[in-house]
């Protein structure tokens, strides 16, 4: 609270005669109470008796997150001994890791998130990228609503607001609480949701623009469902109904759960009833697209989108925080089908040689490099300049000669082409800004994994990732950009996909796919 420093030194002006006096009265063994603003209780009458000498030490606040405890020094039978609140506020002894048993000893609440009165300070109960998902998982936290001091010269007072903010990172149900209301309050929840676009900026949001609002009457419990909640960062806030009721000692609780949805048919894929139901692949994608931008779609116009407001973007922010240096999972390609795995294995071969005779791109330029597709052909462009175009007859041609070599079935090999052509479209259309050292490297790596010979067959199961990473510049901005790594496996040994990825702390959605068409509907 504002007022605590003053309240501090107040008492400590009509206690002390030293800031730190050693304990030579006797002290009585009446009942103590102590708080983190140290004014201390005799009985629950405020003692003024000189006869008592008091030591207390302000320099260790509890800041919320940080895991600083204050710690206080109070007399009792002729000792002085140290506690130290821990998380759930209870007296430990200092050195001791039991808590303190002796009922005389006790704590007056105080809120340990204060200051978090607005959506720029609002308290973080859950980030992404804290663990390696947050699924299912329930987390509450105490809270009081206090009467402030605006500090201004005529003291006017108010009733404060509690924010919080918590990263939702699967898409399911979000549930909000609040309960443990104190008597003769009336406190209500609203809950907001920041979008997930480009220039996002949590300093946007108004208090009386809210997505979500529970305003039960008195001190009746509120709840707030969210159904089909996607991620990204919601805020909630709790407030006194009319700014007319306060406790600032008794705590109301809040509380988040998360819920996967697990009655969707894409939690999990299993390839044996994949296989059976005649799909010829599966894509798993991430249920999260980064300043809106999906980085395998074929709409993407730029290599690299630079934002600025990260600091007021918590769910970019944090994703920044565990990922400067590291890749974040976005998609993953799974085939089964001979013929499509050897059709996507010749377009990759093909683009590959016409990158090779290329010589206007020398090995260590960085350009922008992408293809694009129309009913008939592939067109690979370098720096905006068409370098080649790869007809899809002829590919069409080289993959039946391959099947018939391997003695496999011809048929349909039409979409099998179609399907690696959109492929090669859409998750080399970023355009992505790469050496041509690099991106023959990236395209000798993938034509390995979908190559075909004696031995293939639809059992085998060959998996493309793709990924996203941040970087940071001299401007302190971020860079998001589609990211490729050449070190991948890529065969795939499970017979099941699970919508968790163990290289992101979003979950995903994974399905099976039989045609262009159901590709383009995953990648959008």
């Amino acid at each position: 609270m504002k007022c605590k420093y003053t309240i501090v030194c107040l008492f400590a002006t009509l206690f002390l005669n030293n800031s730190r006096v050693s304990i030579e009265n006797k002290c009585s063994n009446s009942d103590f109470k102590f708080q983190k603003n140290n004014i201390y209780q005799k009985n629950n009458i405020e003692e003024k008796d000189d006869s008592f000498q008091y030591v207390f030490d302000t320099e260790n606040k509890y800041h919320g997150i940080s895991d600083k405890y204050e710690s206080v020094d109070v007399c009792d039978d002729h000792n002085t001994q140290r506690y130290t609140l821990d998380e759930n506020g209870n007296a430990l002894l200092s050195g001791d890791n039991n808590i303190v048993s002796d009922d005389s000893i006790s704590l007056l609440y105080v809120d340990p998130n204060e200051n978090n009165d607005t959506f720029g300070d609002a308290s973080v109960v859950y980030r992404v990228g804290q663990d390696d998902g947050h699924y299912g998982n329930y987390v509450s936290w105490s809270a009081t609503i206090s009467q402030k001091d605006m500090g201004l010269i005529w003291s006017k007072k108010y009733i404060d607001k509690d924010f919080y903010s918590f990263d939702v990172t699967v898409t399911g149900t979000l549930e909000i609480g609040v309960s443990n209301i104190p008597t003769n309050c009336d406190y209500d929840l609203r809950v907001f949701k920041l979008d997930n676009t480009l220039k996002t900026n949590c300093n946007w949001l108004n208090f009386d623009n809210y997505d979500w609002i529970s305003q039960q009457g008195g001190n009746h419990d509120e709840n707030i469902l969210i159904s089909n909640a996607t991620p990204g960062t919601y805020y909630a806030a709790v407030y006194s109904y009319q700014d007319k009721t306060w406790n600032d000692t008794e705590p109301y609780k809040i509380w988040f759960r998360q819920i996967q949805d697990t009655s969707k048919s894409t939690s999990y894929y299993n390839i044996v009833s994949g296989r059976n139901n005649n799909d010829i692949g599966a894509i798993w994608v991430s249920d999260y697209k980064p300043l809106g931008i999906a980085p395998t779609s074929i709409s993407n116009s730029n290599s690299k989108v630079c934002f600025d407001n990260y600091n007021r973007y918590p769910y970019i922010g944090h994703l920044t925080e565990k990922y400067l240096f590291d890749d974040l999972m976005y998609a993953r390609l799974y085939v089964w089908d001979v013929a499509t795995r050897a059709a996507i294995y010749e377009i990759i071969n093909q683009i590959l040689a016409e990158v090779n005779n290329y010589d206007t791109w020398k090995d260590t330029n960085q350009q922008i490099f992408n293809v694009s597709v129309d009913g008939t052909s592939l067109f690979l462009k370098v720096a905006g300049k068409i370098i080649s175009t790869i007809k899809k007859q002829v590919v069409s041609t080289k993959v039946i000669r391959t099947l018939t070599v391997l003695g496999a079935t011809t048929n349909y090999v039409g979409d099998a082409v179609a399907i690696a052509s959109f492929l090669a479209s859409a998750l080399m259309s970023s355009p992505f800004d790469i050496k041509k050292a690099n991106l023959r490297e990236y395209l000798i790596n993938a034509k390995a994994g979908f190559e075909v010979g004696t031995g293939s067959n639809n059992q085998q199961v060959i998996m493309l990732k793709f990924r996203y990473h941040f970087a940071k510049d001299t401007h302190v901005n971020f860079d998001f950009s589609p990211c490729y790594r050449n070190n991948d496996t890529n065969l795939y040994n499970n017979n099941t996909i699970n919508y968790i990825d163990s290289n992101s702390c979003i979950n995903g959605s994974v399905r099976g796919f039989k045609n262009m068409e159901d590709i383009n509907n995953y990648l959008q």
